[in-house]
């Protein structure tokens, strides 16, 4: 009798991000949403206004759901016609209080934060975390914003911050007249701690990544 075999792979909901084209602000909406869910390093910015562009980013990216970072007409009718990637909850709101605080409505980066804090009992531990300040008119803003990754002190992400922080994180403050840090990418940032899964899996077999 012939047999079949199934392999089935997880990984987070990869959400697509709507702005509309040049919109600098709800972009880094977006950065900032992305960085408090697992796997939010993997979520796509979306411009919008140019359907072509539009399509070929959600087909490329694999794009699970749509998201639109800001209230726009045309935002709302690009999300009406793809049917299939509409928001999967009733509450239309990214964050959502769960009786304690806000939360965004996928699965957290509290989880890998929490699994990290299980192994390090000192700073001094590998791999080195650090925490990264810069000054909001810096020409690198919105890159840090992106590839660094951030909590800003509101409702919605400040929670985050303060599980950041539990991790003795090694402060960095960036200066628009000094030189980046030359390894900076690879340090533990709130960037990274968005796919940090897949590194916790290589470091229980003594290979951190």
């Amino acid at each position: 009798m012939a047999s079949v075999t199934l392999i089935t792979r997880y990984r987070p909901v990869r959400i697509g991000f709507c702005v509309r084209q040049n919109d600098l602000s709800a972009a880094l909406m977006a950065m900032d949403m992305a960085h408090s869910i697992w796997g939010g390093r993997f979520c796509p910015i979306i411009p919008c206004d140019d359907a072509r562009q539009r399509r070929q980013l959600i087909e490329a990216f694999g794009v699970d759901t749509l998201y639109p970072v800001t209230k726009d007409n045309v935002l709302d009718a690009v999300i009406s016609n793809c049917k299939s990637l509409a928001w999967p909850f009733l509450d239309r709101d990214f964050f959502c209080n769960d009786g304690v605080r806000q939360r965004p409505q996928f699965l957290s980066v509290s989880h890998p934060i929490l699994k990290l804090k299980e192994r390090r009992e000192s700073s001094r531990q590998h791999p080195t975390i650090v925490n990264i300040n810069w000054d909001e008119d810096d020409p690198l803003a919105p890159w840090f914003c992106a590839l660094v990754g951030r909590y800003p002190n509101n409702n919605n992400t400040k929670g985050f911050r303060i599980e950041f922080d539990s991790l003795w994180p090694k402060l960095i403050n960036l200066s628009k007249d000094s030189p980046v840090p030359a390894d900076l990418m690879h340090q533990i940032t709130p960037n990274r701690v968005t796919g940090l899964i897949y590194s916790l899996i290589a470091a229980a077999k003594g290979q951190f990544t």
